[in-house]
């Protein structure tokens, strides 16, 4: 018999047991009151390594809404890096024109060696492990209702 892979694992999971697998993946501090604030400013997506239904079933559990189709999950890309550089050229703009929010140190530091505008979601998963010798201070986010901010400086 096969071992199951992390994915299949983890559907199970949330098929048997939403209840602590909705307890390990919270709803971060101020995402919700400012959730609508960013999907509806700015054209937005998701460009994750979890696989699509994981993100679906957390996006419906804690009532955040965003159009399907911009969700680019495992399923979907080979990096994020090669996602981000398709979503530019699609978009007909430069890489420093988009702005990406991680909580990988290593996923920030590299898209800002690339030229994106990039962010590491310090509330996220290295919440008390950040390497600043890879991402600046002023490229730490601290919450996310500091998103809102950085839409307003990143249009003037």
């Amino acid at each position: 018999m096969a071992a199951k892979d992390f994915f299949e694992v983890r559907s199970e999971w949330i098929l048997n047991n939403s209840k602590s697998w909705f307890k390990l993946n919270p709803v971060y501090l101020h995402v919700k009151e400012n959730w609508r604030k960013v999907v509806d400013q700015k054209k937005t997506y998701i460009v994750t390594n979890k696989n699509y239904n994981s993100v679906i079933t957390l996006l419906k559990h804690h009532n955040l809404n965003i159009n399907k189709k911009n969700i680019y999950s495992k399923e979907k890309l080979k990096s994020k890096l090669l996602m981000l550089r398709l979503l530019a050229q699609k978009a007909n703009i430069k890489p420093k024109q988009i702005i990406f929010v991680d909580d990988s140190s290593y996923y920030v530091s590299k898209m800002l060696s690339f030229g994106f505008e990039s962010y590491l979601a310090k509330w996220g998963y290295e919440k008390n492990m950040i390497d600043n010798s890879l991402i600046p201070d002023q490229n730490i986010l601290n919450n996310f209702g500091e998103i809102i901010e950085l839409l307003r400086n990143h249009e003037k």
